[in-house]
């Protein structure tokens, strides 16, 4: 992974800055990362803290009120629709 975020930077800086996805999930989380860079990668890398981190994922917190809305299904289908260029790109390997 760290390999496919080095080799396509832009790519990647355009996926994670994206608007819709920022607005619907907020930041690309990483529940664990390196505490210094991976072999191979300087630690002036343009995109080290990516490059550490261990692992991706979004998440989005729903309210009581939010899980009872009639369009429930319509905006996780949405929101998985804006998410899909993010797992796209994580699932190449």
């Amino acid at each position: 992974m760290r390999q496919e975020i080095d080799f396509n930077q832009d790519e990647w800086n355009s996926i994670v800055n994206d608007s819709e996805l920022k607005s619907s999930f907020r930041e690309v989380i990483s529940s664990d990362q390196l505490s210094r860079p991976p072999k191979g990668y300087e630690k002036d890398h343009p995109l080290l803290e990516w490059i550490k981190r261990k692992d991706f994922f979004v998440q989005k917190f729903l309210s009581d009120e939010e899980l009872l809305r009639k369009d429930l299904v319509d905006r996780i289908v949405a929101d998985l629709k804006t998410s899909h260029s993010l797992i796209s790109f994580l699932n190449r390997r």
